[in-house]
């Protein structure tokens, strides 16, 4: 009788941390990827890593003008280009037209939106670094 009750309350135990570390796991880091309408006047180009020097992935660049916007999901800190040094992660961008391409990379935050995304989701916890 004492050994089942001593697996039993093992058993318990186990399934408890098992439960606590999946929970652990599902309240880390979430990620708000949202479309992100560009709304400064400059054009804003993704690049292949969040630096100014690095290469353009082939997308045109975007240009608020045009109703153009990026499907961003994550920020990181790159190259400093006149208003700050975040960066979002993107998976596709859109253009006014109506064209959607998939072409992942970084666009410079402060171009695209005086980095109005970043301070939305990273102040309230929502969005996660890249």
């Amino acid at each position: 009788m004492r050994l089942k009750f001593g697996r039993r309350i093992a058993s318990v135990t186990a399934l408890a941390a098992v439960a606590a570390g999946a929970l652990g796991m599902s309240t880390g880091n979430a990620s708000a990827a949202t479309w992100d309408w560009l709304s400064t006047s400059k054009g804003v180009g993704v690049y292949s890593q969040p630096h100014t020097w690095s290469t353009k992935v082939g997308a045109p660049d975007l240009f608020q003008a045009d109703g153009d916007g990026v499907y961003a999901y994550c920020w990181t800190i790159g190259d400093y280009a006149g208003n700050g040094n975040v960066w979002y992660g993107v998976s596709r961008e859109y253009y006014g037209g109506g064209w959607a391409p998939y072409y992942s990379g970084y666009v410079y935050g402060g171009n695209t939106d005086d980095n109005n995304l970043f301070h939305t989701y990273f102040n309230n916890g929502s969005w996660g670094h890249c």
